[in-house]
């Protein structure tokens, strides 16, 4: 199967997301348990990107990390990146090191971020 946000969505809704047991997390630091509770989390944060922002199914994918910063507590991020591999756009809904919530994207070039607010409430308002 292509790996593309309508099959990872389908695949969430039909249960078989769970197989492979990674529960589309690239890399992790956190305990395996942790990872299908952080997905469930993440993966509606997702669908709400690409269904706001326009972002084509079929030519797109995501992958969840969890990071691991040298100097503060770990936390969850996602990337959407088209069929080559390119990163479209990385958020992380609670981005540890600065207490907020952050959208990046390449049309920006990743150098600041598109939104960043205080939580993700305030980001979904802002991009509703």
């Amino acid at each position: 199967m292509e790996k593309t946000l309508r099959n990872q969505f389908a695949s969430v809704q039909d249960g078989t997301w769970k197989e492979d047991g990674c529960f589309f997390f690239y890399d992790w630091f956190c305990k395996d348990s942790s990872l299908e509770r952080k997905a469930k989390s993440l993966i509606p944060k997702v669908q709400y990107l690409v269904e706001k922002m326009g972002i084509d199914p079929d030519t797109h994918y995501f992958f969840l990390k969890n990071n691991c910063p040298m100097s503060s507590p770990l936390y969850d991020s996602f990337s959407i990146c088209d069929t080559e591999g390119n990163v479209k756009v990385w958020a992380a809904p609670n981005y540890t090191p600065k207490g907020t919530a952050q959208v990046y994207t390449a049309a920006q070039g990743f150098m600041e971020p598109w939104i960043e607010e205080n939580n993700w409430r305030e980001i979904k308002n802002k991009v509703a």
